[in-house]
């Protein structure tokens, strides 16, 4: 990373004036806030003891017993909202709306070419940096890419569109993101050989999503919270090691992740993570490496496989970064494209 760019984000980072999050819910389902989670949340068509569970942000589904008790595998990165109103046929009604000012950057209006189905995604900027709130699985969109909404803007219909969800279970996926790299077309290119990417840098596989659940709940029992304090809450579970010159493209977005400035004195970064991959602060480290090298902050008996959606490998205290875990860091580290030459410039 070049001096200049460390000087800017010292400048950004010591600039930073943060605001309250001012955000509503997406549909008019407000159960959450009565601590009815059966009736906010949509249940997965798996039988369980409480099977709206799944339908909340985390690791929810896919439960496994293992010697160290129950265990859920997959990780679910948004909130399933139940439709309160359905027609005679049991289609819901429900409008979306935008939770928050922002710019409609892109939508999905073709349900096979997602497992979103139809899917919106607006940009909103608080405290000087971009997250984008997804709404999916909608059976219509009304909106429209290149929009400025408003808080309460009409976005689309809930629905059921994309695999594995019918008519009975309709809901509105949501969740809202930070943006992993602004250079993911590239990353997809050299990793997904012959597939194609028709949904630009909001992929889903670009996008990390916060705990927008928790969030919505600290929020009211906290109106001031800003979003960079809410990730501040979360606990670490790795890391990831990194070397200097490596270019970490989300401190260009998200500055307040540095948690202080490198020196002569460092030799690599450190990258914190949550279990499910966001990322949550970035230190400079004395650390020498040549290349990318996790540590776990709260070893396991169990594969870290299950544990950390397959991003660490291994177990206990051996483990090591796994195919999936490289091509995450891979994409936060994308180089910034190079610039163009004389001639591609005419």
């Amino acid at each position: 990373m070049t001096t200049t760019l460390l000087i800017v984000l010292t400048i950004a980072c010591d600039s930073i004036v943060a605001y309250p999050l001012d955000i509503i819910l997406p549909t008019s389902n407000d159960a959450i806030y009565r601590g009815d989670d059966s009736t906010f949340y949509m249940n997965t068509a798996n039988s369980r003891k409480e099977p709206w569970a799944a339908g909340k942000f985390g690791f929810v589904r896919n439960p496994r017993s293992t010697k160290e008790g129950m265990i859920h595998l997959r990780h679910h990165a948004g909130i399933d909202i139940r439709p309160l109103y359905r027609d005679e046929k049991g289609r819901p009604l429900d409008s979306v709306v935008a939770v928050a000012d922002g710019i409609v950057v892109y939508t999905n209006d073709r349900a096979g070419y997602s497992n979103y189905g139809k899917y919106v995604v607006v940009e909103h900027v608080w405290d000087g940096a971009p997250y984008y709130s997804l709404y999916a699985h909608l059976n219509e969109v009304w909106a429209d890419s290149g929009a400025h909404v408003e808080q309460g803007a009409l976005l689309g219909r809930l629905g059921y569109t994309g695999p594995g969800v019918n008519r009975q279970r309709a809901h509105l996926h949501f969740e809202i993101n930070l943006l992993l790299s602004e250079h993911f077309d590239s990353w997809f290119t050299l990793g997904y050989r012959g597939d194609v990417n028709r949904h630009g840098a909001y992929n889903g596989l670009n996008m990390m999503a916060v705990d927008v659940g928790r969030l919505y709940l600290a929020l009211r029992d906290n109106p001031a919270l800003t979003m960079p304090q809410f990730i501040a809450e979360e606990h670490p579970y790795y890391s990831v090691s990194v070397p200097r010159d490596a270019h970490i493209d989300m401190l260009n977005r998200y500055p307040w992740l540095l948690a202080e400035p490198m020196t002569d004195h460092h030799n690599s970064w450190t990258i914190f993570f949550a279990r499910h991959g966001l990322p949550l602060r970035v230190e400079p480290s004395t650390k020498l490496v040549d290349k990318p090298s996790p540590y776990v902050v709260s070893p396991s008996k169990l594969p870290y496989r299950w544990l950390t959606k397959s991003i660490i490998a291994g177990y206990g205290e051996n483990y090591s970064l796994s195919h999936a875990g490289h091509r995450l860091i891979e994409l936060m580290l994308a180089p910034p494209p190079l610039p163009a030459t004389a001639a591609e410039a005419e």
